[in-house]
């Protein structure tokens, strides 16, 4: 059963950080950079009812992350690193990035995209096997939504603190054409570092002493699979953690 159109653009939309800070940076370019005879501020005034509609459509992950809390609770953490760690070795072995997709809860993970159950067991074998060798699992993924939430902060506070800056200051045009620059590439070089530090700070564990499967229940949606898991960390596992 394919996904509605309206909730496939959607997704397109708020999976992608750079249409925000694309969309944000133009509205703030466009009120730094008009003359000053011209009734800008006056005409996003009068826009002001749908650029706030528009501007909660394409930060929609961040504007939830701000009502629901960021912090995780330890057994969502734990099933986010194998939900990660699956959809790796499932992209490693059968590939479909663009369509594999993932979200942990306190018993377990959903994933989509999946070509088929087996395919599903075989990428959680790999999952196990690096637990029995106490090896790290590749747990942090760009692709995740913390990575996409702290993207989408970016794009909303760079662009308003210069657009701030800017009107605050009275800036020439060309100091403000190089703020907007130096925005685009602090957005650039730094929105998946971050993310991927936030991440493995807050939303990932490292403190999984092994973990199986107790059921996959398929999802009405064709290729979407919840994994329930039973996940023992090293606390309880009466064992050393391993080296990170």
């Amino acid at each position: 059963m394919r996904r509605p159109w309206a909730e496939r653009v959607m997704y397109f939309v708020n999976m992608r950080p750079a249409v925000a800070f694309g969309v944000q940076l133009a509205l703030v370019a466009f009120l730094c950079l008009a003359p000053a005879e011209a009734p800008i501020g006056a005409f996003y005034a009068f826009l002001s009812p749908a650029l706030l509609v528009l501007l909660v459509v394409i930060n929609l992950p961040l504007v939830a992350g701000l009502f629901q809390g960021f912090e995780l609770s330890p057994d969502v953490r734990r099933n986010h690193s194998l939900e990660h760690a699956t959809i790796h070795f499932l992209i490693e072995r059968h590939g479909g990035r663009k369509v594999l997709s993932g979200r942990a809860t306190p018993s377990g993970f959903l994933v989509s995209g999946v070509r088929s159950e087996r395919h599903l067991l075989q990428a959680f074998a790999q999952v196990q096997a690096l637990l029995d060798r106490r090896e790290p699992l590749p747990a942090v993924s760009s692709h995740c939504g913390s990575n996409i939430v702290t993207g989408q902060a970016l794009a909303f506070l760079l662009p308003c603190a210069t657009g701030a800056f800017v009107l605050l200051l009275q800036t020439p045009p060309a100091w403000a054409l190089l703020l907007l620059a130096l925005d685009v590439a602090l957005f650039v070089r730094w929105r998946i570092p971050l993310g991927n530090w936030l991440q493995r700070r807050y939303f990932v564990a490292a403190d999984i002493a092994w973990a199986e499967i107790r059921s996959i229940e398929p999802s009405r949606y064709a290729g979407t699979f919840f994994v329930r898991t039973r996940v023992e960390p090293w606390q309880l596992a009466g064992d050393d953690r391993p080296a990170a």
